[in-house]
Formats: structure tokens, sequence, C-alpha cells
């Protein structure tokens, strides 16, 4: 049995972002040992703690005052080990009209356990496209909204539906800080999939570090009009 760790995280929540998106990154568990190893250390080299990638792309807090040239090198290297060590993403997108629609309903859902429901069915197919059998441990970022009606779902699913945790390859999941490595990968994919589809509403080319990403085995959804 293959195992691995599934990190998921999201982006755009803020009121006033006119697109929501939720990502997943699939690392091996024994190549995760290797890869926190190689993001602790590229940070540390530039005194950075945690990684988000909306400081990063703004020029805020530790990253104030870079020069063009050192973003970019540190860009490059930072998706060279997320390259070396995902081995399949997933993301969907939201815009924000969806929002309102999804949480008018009766049962209340958020976007992100919606989006959250997208990445577990896709995890399932993944899963069955792979030769041999999987076992997933799911993080998810402390703190997220509807966390507790979050967790009694999914703990309710899996603790009493079977079959369902066998789709799923669920071996179990948790809640951890943005310390965690691969939650701060998940975040780079979430807000890649949020500006991506800023830059498509504006009919602007996409950016060159998104598509290197994306020669990354990966699966899109969404309720854009158009999604590429």
């Amino acid at each position: 049995m293959k195992k691995y760790y599934a990190y998921i995280d999201e982006s755009g929540t803020h009121a006033n972002s006119p697109h929501e998106s939720v990502a997943l990154a699939l690392i091996p568990a024994d190549a995760k040992d290797d890869f926190e190893k190689s993001w602790s250390n590229l940070l540390s080299k530039q005194q950075c703690r945690v990684f988000h990638m909306t400081d990063f792309n703004g020029a805020q807090r530790e990253f104030r005052g870079w020069s063009n040239a050192r973003t970019h090198e540190f860009s490059m290297e930072l998706i060279n080990v997320i390259r070396n060590y995902v081995e399949f993403w997933i993301g969907h997108v939201f815009e924000t009209e969806s929002r309102v629609l999804v949480e008018d309903e009766p049962v209340a859902l958020s976007l992100y356990m919606v989006g959250c429901g997208f990445l577990l069915r896709s995890v399932e197919d993944w899963a069955n496209a792979q030769r041999g059998s999987v076992e997933v441990t799911y993080v998810f970022e402390q703190g997220v909204r509807d966390q507790r009606k979050f967790d009694k779902a999914i703990s309710a699913t899996f603790s009493f539906d079977a079959d369902t945790t066998r789709r799923f390859r669920y071996g179990r999941h948790s809640y951890e800080t943005k310390s965690v490595p691969g939650l701060q990968v998940a975040d780079v994919f979430a807000w890649q999939l949020t500006r991506d589809a800023r830059q498509y509403d504006a009919h602007k080319s996409r950016r060159g570090d998104f598509n290197a990403l994306l020669e990354i085995p990966h699966l899109i959804g969404g309720t854009l009009t158009g999604w590429r």
C-alpha cells in the first residue's frame, strides 16, 4: 500500500473577492520528511519562517524591499521544490455569486465545504487510476470556517460509512497550523487559482509561475464560465 498526505487550503475568502478557491496537494508519505526539510531549508535561507503567497506576491512583511531578481530566484526555487515532491494536485474555483447561492441553501454549506467535497471525489478518481492500493491522510488548516460543522460531517462520514472510507482512501484527518510546509504549498496552489481566475476575467495572460505549476499532473474544476 502506498500512503499519501493530502494538504488542503483555500484562498479568496475575503468579502470583496470575486473568486474563491480550494486546493489539495498530494505528497507521498515516504517523501514527506525530505520535502519538509527541503522546504524549511529554503525558507530559512531567506530568513522566512512561514510562506504566505499573499505576502510574497504583495512584497509584504518579510518580503518587503526585495528586488525583482531576488523575488524571481526565490519563486523558481520554491516551484522546483513543489515540482519535485507534489505528485498530483487538485483545485476548484468558485465565483463570488456562487458563495451566495450555496450559503442561502437550508443546509448552509460554505464554499469551503462544497469545494472539499470536490477535492475528495477527485482523490477517489485519481486513486482508482493508480496501481495498487492507496491510503490518504487528509490535513486541513486549523481554524477554517465552519470547522466544527465540517469536522462533524467528515468524522461522521468516515466513522459510519465504510464504503465512503474506502472510496476516498481515508486513513485519518487532522487540523494543523500554517507552519506545516504542506499547507503552505496548498496555499500556493489555491492562491494561484484565485489569481488566474482574476487574470481570465481581465483578459490577461496566465502567470508564468502558474504555468510552471501546471506541469505537475493536476485536475481543476470550477463554476467559471469558459474556464480554461
